[in-house]
């Protein structure tokens, strides 16, 4: 039985920007690439892969077996995606810190695979992300941008920067300090954040 494919264009935008995936019928082999016009131009941005067909099932497009291929060749081209890409993760404590009030605390934030954050914006934030606790953006420290219940209260510790480990140290803890705080780096083509709860007594 014939199977009636032609051809598929899809698109969709992330946090990478736009790339697109298209198909073109070549019988019993069915090729699909991903192509992101930035990273191509890195070299990272092409991926090709094929998938034997069966002819029986594959009536047309709408066939659920031929949804299913599609999904799972949409996962692996996006994972491969991730890679080329060079994301990576933000680690911050993995459990409540408890202070005594009075006390400082210093708080470790990092990127997992290391990678140099020294061009990036480094956010330490209570609750939301407009909540500045610590703001480095620019190469230096950006005051001005805090809460003023925090303002001459931190210090960002950059000694490790270059390997995308930075340390928080927060002076003095009063009881209102007790809440929901997050890390946050971001770079002019991905950002992500870790969050941990401060607790006070």
């Amino acid at each position: 039985m014939e199977h009636m494919f032609t051809s598929l264009k899809w698109q969709t935008r992330t946090l990478l920007g736009m790339f697109s995936l298209r198909h073109t019928d070549g019988g019993k082999e069915c090729p699909l690439s991903l192509h992101h016009k930035v990273l191509a131009e890195k070299g990272k941005g092409h991926f090709e892969v094929s998938i034997h067909l069966a002819a029986s099932g594959f009536h047309n497009k709408k066939s659920s077996l031929w949804n299913t291929s599609i999904a799972l060749v949409l996962m692996l081209l996006v994972s491969l995606l991730k890679l080329g890409s060079g994301q990576w993760q933000v680690v911050g404590p993995d459990k409540p810190i408890q202070v005594l009030v009075g006390e400082d605390v210093i708080v470790p934030c990092f990127i997992s695979p290391e990678i140099n954050a020294e061009a990036m914006e480094v956010r330490f934030f209570k609750e939301e992300l407009s909540a500045v606790v610590h703001l480095f953006r620019d190469g230096k420290d950006q005051n001005y941008m805090q809460m003023p219940v925090f303002q001459g209260r931190t210090n960002l510790v950059k000694d490790f920067i270059m390997n995308g480990h930075v340390f928080l140290r927060l002076k003095k803890v009063t009881l209102s300090d007790t809440g929901l705080y997050g890390c946050w780096f971001g770079s002019q083509t991905y950002s992500q954040e870790a969050t941990w709860e401060l607790q006070v007594s």
